[in-house]
């Protein structure tokens, strides 16, 4: 069974998402953007600092995996997030909420953007295949799952870049 991610169609439609009536959830949207254009996990995220962009990349030392430095180079739409939530007082490339609120936000988002295709996955219970909306199985994981899958695709002429 394949990991779930989003499609660059999906991404895109996430961050033209109006949710700036609610910036509580425009802030989860732009992390699970950023997130999938960086391929952070959520903890490096969350500790990644100004001092970490080298030029046109960050560079930092993953936490879970440590002892080598990892360099991403930084998208249009990952520069415009950092910009977006850039304060003089603040180090931190983004603000920081808790783990739980921001899983249980992806969900929110994908819903109210209508991001609902549905996705089979294995109940790992039973070892039967169940589908469910994506919004439903969406956390944090699957912004990297998402930079990968992205990063991955084959290239096309036809197709925006990211």
């Amino acid at each position: 069974m394949k990991k779930v991610f989003l499609s660059l169609k999906e991404l895109m439609k996430l961050h033209q998402f109006d949710f700036s009536d609610r910036p509580e959830l425009e802030l989860i949207r732009d992390l699970f953007v950023i997130q999938s254009h960086l391929g952070l996990r959520i903890g490096d995220l969350f500790s990644v600092t100004k001092a970490n962009i080298i030029g046109d990349a960050i560079e930092y030392s993953p936490i879970k995996t440590g002892n080598r430095v990892v360099r991403v180079p930084l998208t249009g739409t990952a520069k415009e997030i950092i910009e977006k939530y850039s304060r003089p007082d603040a180090q931190l490339l983004v603000p920081k909420i808790s783990l739980s609120i921001y899983n249980k936000g992806i969900k929110k988002v994908l819903k109210e953007a209508g991001i609902n295709r549905v996705v089979a996955i294995m109940n790992p219970t039973t070892g039967h295949e169940e589908h469910y909306p994506i919004y439903e199985v969406a956390s944090s994981h699957m912004a990297r799952r998402t930079f990968v899958g992205l990063a991955c695709r084959p290239i096309s002429s036809s197709v925006t870049r990211v």
